[in-house]
């Protein structure tokens, strides 16, 4: 797509956000037509809107669920799909919000069964609906899951018999009450951090913080041993384990992640400046851990501030670096991020400092564009950078910081916390990943499972968060 047509969709999606209720028939509208590029744009929209106005988007969803019928193909079946995926967006980045886990609950309920009659049709008539399902939930998953973007999903499919053997042997320590710490869990883990699987990492990766929230001690002298054993990557991933946007999380995880972050640098400069990693070229989260942590204990970003300050002066990369990484840390904790960005107001007449301020400004204003803006005044930038920042808005920073930290802290979330979630849709996702030899082989693997859990609980997703079941 041309960057003309990026910038006209991304204008009238800013404009329906804006708009208020005169917006909602352009996104009813768009629910129901196979414009693929343009829905996923209208879901993040409504997101962002989510955020701000729940009663708006909470009532979309009902009037979109009111057009879903049987039979559920042409613009029906396209509704259903979009409310699932605006849905599901809103429920993986906020699971541990009874409003949200409550109206999800009763929206799928009246979908699935008072709309869709799933509970009474024969199985042989099922099929149409559960193509839907698997496309909304499964698909998506997968998608997810292999970091589709960045990674041909066959890297995972032609795995070694040795590497899935392995995978599939960490896998069931995503519940927390499994003991981790044997040398022999400890070689595996270190083996999927430093696998050129993406998936692996990222299973690696959500042992390490599921532990770390239940015994954050443990978990650390567990992570430090790793150290010792893995080069840059593996501590890069086991740092990015930490990225978890969740209230609630140990703040003992501010000092640990203030280490293992000034190590990245002082050791692996080279991966922290981002030149040898895949993910972080296409999605700079190098700095999200600390900031998250930062961002939930309060009163400041040191080592940001530490590091940026003396950046500007004695070591031009690694500000520009920070800059950049603060950008991410930025769309879930805007202010903080402004006082530690407040000392480049006087630099930017560097032209590499001024373009990483510009991309960091550009990348938090598809989310905060009045706090930027606001922030940009308040420090005197000069008007030249203010409209650099406004003409290159982007919103794909914040599109995987909802999408792919979404799924990530909600993987997290549900391991910790449902063991119904935990087993039907974390493990058993898992397991099917490790076994699937081909995209398809994961979808009809893990669809039934979904299924069997829909009807086991009276299609009542309510009833998969008892924390006791």
């Amino acid at each position: 797509m041309s960057d003309a047509k990026q910038e006209s969709r991304r204008t009238a999606f800013k404009a329906a956000y804006l708009m208020g209720d005169q917006g909602r028939e352009l996104f009813i509208w768009l629910a129901g037509q196979d414009l693929p590029a343009a829905r996923r744009a209208a879901v993040l929209s409504l997101y962002l809107r989510w955020r701000r106005d729940r009663p708006f988007v909470f009532g979309l969803l009902d009037d979109l669920a009111r057009d879903v019928g049987l039979p559920p193909f042409g613009r029906r079946g396209r509704v259903l799909r979009f409310l699932g995926d605006l849905s599901i967006t809103i429920y993986i980045n906020h699971p541990d919000d009874d409003e949200v886990i409550r109206r999800t609950s009763l929206l799928w309920r009246r979908v699935l069964r008072g709309r869709l009659r799933l509970h009474r049709l024969l199985f042989l008539m099922r099929g149409p609906i559960l193509g839907h399902i698997q496309a909304i939930i499964s698909a998506r998953t997968l998608r997810t899951a292999v970091l589709a973007e960045i990674q041909d999903p066959d890297a995972l499919f032609h795995q070694s018999a040795e590497a899935r053997e392995r995978f599939l042997r960490i896998v069931p320590l995503v519940d927390p009450g499994e003991k981790v710490g044997t040398d022999a869990q400890r070689a595996d883990v270190a083996a999927l951090l430093e696998s050129e699987i993406l998936i692996h990492r990222v299973l690696a990766a959500l042992v390490i913080a599921i532990h770390a929230v239940r015994d954050p001690e443990r978990m650390r002298r567990f992570v430090d041993d790793l150290w010792r054993q893995v080069g840059a990557q593996g501590r890069m991933w086991s740092t990015l384990a930490y990225a978890v946007p969740l209230p609630g999380t140990p703040e003992a995880w501010v000092e640990q992640l203030e280490g293992m972050t000034r190590r990245l640098i002082e050791e692996h400069r080279a991966t922290f400046l981002g030149q040898d990693d895949p993910l972080l070229a296409r999605f700079d989260i190098v700095l999200l851990p600390l900031g998250l942590a930062y961002g939930k204990r309060g009163g400041g970003m040191p080592l940001f501030q530490e590091l940026l300050e003396r950046g500007l002066h004695e070591d031009p990369p690694v500000a520009v670096r920070v800059i950049r990484g603060l950008a991410a840390v930025g769309v879930y904790y805007p202010h903080a991020v402004f006082e530690v960005l407040r000392v480049c107001a006087d630099d930017l007449d560097r032209p590499e400092t001024a373009e990483a301020f510009v991309d960091a400004m550009a990348a938090m204003r598809a989310l905060h564009f009045d706090a930027v803006d606001l922030f940009l005044q308040q420090v005197g930038v000069p008007d030249a950078i203010r409209d650099r920042v406004s003409k290159q808005e982007t919103s794909q920073l914040v599109s995987r910081c909802v999408h792919w930290i979404g799924y990530y802290s909600n993987a997290v979330h549900e391991g910790l916390n449902y063991p119904i979630m935990r087993k039907a849709l974390l493990i058993d996702a898992l397991e099917s990943l490790g076994r699937a030899r081909r995209a398809s082989d994961f979808t009809r693997a893990h669809t039934p499972t979904l299924l069997n859990l829909l009807e086991a609980t009276d299609f009542e997703l309510i009833r998969w968060t008892k924390r006791d079941a």
